[in-house]
């Protein structure tokens, strides 16, 4: 389990990642509540990977929107909401889009770019226009990656550099 910090040993976050993979290969099914629950207590970016990429094997079909819903909801943590964004793609752009739109206004800027990007994907305006305030965040590597994400979706170099001070910017 983690500590108090959020960190599994190296061993152990390493074995807890092979597990997640044999899940999402061998596609066992009704496993998504458990997974919630490591990533509510786990602050690992790699063990966050192997779970995104583990969730969409773990429920049916029938289970699947409902599952993403609930990993969604603005109470649920950090990493299980940036977990479920991926998956979150198979659902119907009639249910995706009001999910993500949602999470722009997130209390993690982090999960707001993930959002974002997962609706940019889809060529949907509201996402490239979310990610306008990210270039603000206090955070060096949201606004890096919120700037790169512009220039790639956008096509164009407006020269913002994410290592300026606020003036600057």
């Amino acid at each position: 389990t983690a500590g108090p910090s959020g960190k599994l040993s190296e061993s152990n976050a390493r074995l807890l990642r092979a597990v997640l993979f044999v899940i999402a290969a061998d596609e066992i099914e009704g496993l998504a509540p458990p997974i919630f629950d490591v990533l509510a207590t786990v602050d690992d970016r790699q063990i966050v990977e192997a779970a995104t990429y583990s969730l969409s094997s773990t429920v049916s079909a029938d289970e699947m929107g409902k599952q993403l819903r609930s990993g969604l909801d603005k109470n649920m943590p950090e990493t299980v909401k940036i977990s479920c964004i991926p998956a979150a793609g198979c659902l119907p752009q009639t249910e995706l889009e009001p999910l993500l739109i949602d999470l722009f206004s997130d209390d993690s800027a982090l999960v707001q770019l993930e959002a974002s990007g997962a609706l940019a994907k889809r060529v949907i305006p509201a996402a490239i226009d979310s990610l306008v305030p990210l270039l603000e965040s206090d955070s060096l590597e949201v606004r890096h990656r919120a700037g790169v994400a512009l220039r790639r979706w956008t096509g164009e170099d407006y020269g913002f550099s994410a290592h300026l001070g606020a003036k600057e910017r």
